[in-house]
């Protein structure tokens, strides 16, 4: 015996579950892994950043400012905010593929924290969030764009990492009510292209109509990018500053709750246990329960006569039920005897032929 397998078969103290932390960044480190195994997975996080970087300052620095960086210095902090919150919506996404592909069932039955799940991916998330922030300010560095202030831009990459983490509870409710991941990105993308496009990123909102003006104010990607701008820029104001946390609390406050009662409500539904106690179905007995066993009341007729039948089985008896074991039962329990032989279809042979001459 190699001291391998001494060892595995020692008695050991059974380890103890993990906690609420060590869960979370286990979860945390599997979303980063599937970067590792579908590299493509990057191409959100770094192409499109840049992409939109160089178009956007390139298409309007010269009409608006004159030059590439003076446009720059005005539009790189709003591009920012954009990068980061568009990326926000592939957590709804990764969240809806786990639930369609049953890996959600798995993780529920896990001895683990019931919120693990979540915090886990929220945390790869932030990662992915500062990974894309870094690759727009680096490129924006080389456009022209001078920061004022070392400590204004980690308070502002702060500000950003928090309003995506608020932003993100939107489509994890998206993520959890809708059917497939391309309809959570479609549903997404529906949302955030007015959010962030009716914003002051790219122009100021005083050459603005009055009304749009109205509008962009009270939009929170505004109150983030003025914010985020001011700190980058060494002239923050604690007023933008609490508007801009306060635009953050507000969809928290409001969304947070129903995120987590939709994903408890999944937790107690996706997988339910049947009653084998009597040797019968809870379900074909009769009786129907929801995910904490209170009784929703008796199945009609029609659905607990099977669509299909086997060979040799027939048609169950009104207010009877079919057992764990197959056989035929009444409502107190007790099998129901044939009185005629089970019918088996003889299976035909085919007739050889000798081939024509």
């Amino acid at each position: 015996m190699t001291a391998t397998m001494q060892a595995a078969l020692t008695h050991r103290e059974r380890p103890a579950p993990p906690g609420p932390l060590s869960a979370s960044l286990t979860f945390g480190w599997r979303a980063l892994l599937k970067i590792k195994h579908v590299p493509q997975q990057l191409f959100d996080v770094t192409m499109f950043p840049i992409m939109f970087t160089l178009l956007f300052t390139f298409l309007f620095g010269n009409a608006l400012e004159g030059s590439t960086s003076a446009y720059a210095e005005f539009a790189i902090p709003g591009i920012l905010v954009q990068t980061v919150a568009f990326i926000t919506m592939y957590t709804g996404v990764a969240l809806n593929t786990d639930i369609s592909k049953g890996i959600f069932d798995r993780f529920r039955s896990l001895p683990i924290w019931r919120q693990s799940v979540l915090t886990g991916g929220l945390i790869a998330d932030l990662a992915r969030y500062g990974f894309a922030a870094m690759v727009v300010f680096v490129l924006g560095v080389a456009l022209g764009f001078r920061p004022d202030n070392v400590v204004g831009v980690l308070v502002a990459f702060a500000l950003m990492l928090l309003f995506a983490l608020s932003l993100t509870t939107i489509w994890i409710i998206f993520g959890m009510i809708l059917r497939t991941p391309e309809a959570v990105m479609q549903a997404s993308i529906s949302i955030l292209f007015p959010l962030v496009f009716l914003t002051n990123i790219w122009v100021s909102e005083t050459t603005m109509p009055g009304w749009l003006q109205a509008v962009v104010k009270v939009n929170p990607v505004t109150r983030v990018v003025i914010a985020v701008r001011e700190l980058m820029a060494g002239t923050a104001s604690a007023t933008n500053i609490g508007w801009a946390l306060l635009s953050c609390a507000a969809l928290i406050v409001v969304f947070t709750p129903i995120t987590l009662h939709l994903y408890n409500k999944k937790l107690r539904t996706s997988c339910r246990r049947p009653d084998r106690s009597k040797g019968l179905l809870r379900e074909d007995a009769g009786a129907r329960t929801d995910g904490r066993g209170a009784r929703l009341g008796p199945v009609p007729e029609r659905y607990q006569r099977p669509d299909r039948l086997r060979v040799g089985e027939r048609r169950l008896q009104p207010g009877h039920y079919r057992g764990v074991d197959g056989r035929e039962r009444r409502r107190d329990g007790a099998r129901v005897e044939s009185q005629w032989r089970r019918h088996v279809p003889a299976v035909r042979q085919p007739v050889r032929r000798d081939p024509p001459r």
